[in-house]
């Protein structure tokens, strides 16, 4: 609102020329379109949900004993996977998880039976102190390589605090590993509650471990990986989300 504020100007432009334009917005999820929709550049524009797609034939659910074998795991193991880039970010929430562990290992069950996999750039370090096993595969780059990594696990836990539509959460569905995260951001609508994962309570380290629990112990596992591979194959495949890109060129010829 400043006159003298640097985006000033460049939003008075935005604005005068947006308003003799057809312009349709595309977000990737609904919750940031609901962002758009609070603008003050696009509260009066058309503003539709398309998500991220995703190639199914790469990433796809690869039998769990292959999968562990590949980096040489135990396939008897129920694996609980993180993907870290850089836990010191708070944003990513690793301290929630580190707490829903503490939790977990109190739950009455064989604690030998579950263990901790993590890929990405770290250092063994980070992770001392975790009450099971860690198993830290590195940096993983090669995306057949990475699809095996989210088969070989049990659940994908992601703790983020912010984010949109995080793709590891589809990757991991397409794999057919069933995801637990937090109520923020894009995660609510990628993970259909006790379908195909489940949706812990915002910031709560409780529920989080909660949620871990149920899916590894008291789920019909089974169900959660054919929802999770059959929600990304009808809402996230290239072709489908193609088909709705075609539709919104359709219609704006």
């Amino acid at each position: 609102p400043n006159e003298n504020d640097l985006s000033r100007e460049p939003w008075e432009r935005k604005a005068e020329h947006f308003k003799n334009l057809n312009l349709t917005i595309v977000s990737s999820s609904d919750w940031l379109a609901q962002k758009a929709r609070e603008s003050s550049l696009f509260k009066d524009l058309k503003i539709i949900t398309i998500p991220t797609p995703i190639d199914v034939e790469v990433f796809e659910p690869t039998p769990k004993n292959m999968a562990a074998n590949a980096f040489q795991l135990s396939a008897d193991k129920k694996y609980i996977l993180f993907a870290a880039v850089k836990i010191s970010d708070k944003r990513k929430g690793f301290f929630y998880f580190r707490e829903a562990l503490s939790m977990l290992k109190d739950y009455d069950f064989d604690t030998t039976t579950v263990e901790i996999l993590i890929f990405g750039q770290v250092q063994a370090a980070d992770f001392d102190g975790l009450p099971f096993k860690v198993n830290i595969l590195g940096r993983l780059s090669d995306l057949p390589t990475i699809a095996r990594a989210y088969s070989a696990a049990s659940v994908f836990v992601i703790p983020s605090l912010e984010d949109n539509l995080p793709n590891t959460v589809i990757e991991s569905m397409a794999c057919g590993t069933p995801v637990v995260g937090f109520k923020t951001g894009g995660i609510p609508e990628m993970i259909d509650h006790k379908i195909t994962g489940y949706v812990a309570d915002y910031k709560s380290s409780e529920d989080l471990a909660k949620g871990i629990y149920w899916t590894l112990f008291e789920a019909d596992y089974q169900k959660l990986v054919t929802h999770s591979r059959q929600e990304i194959l009808d809402n996230y495949a290239e072709n489908v989300v193609a088909e709705k890109y075609k539709k919104v060129y359709k219609s704006m010829s």
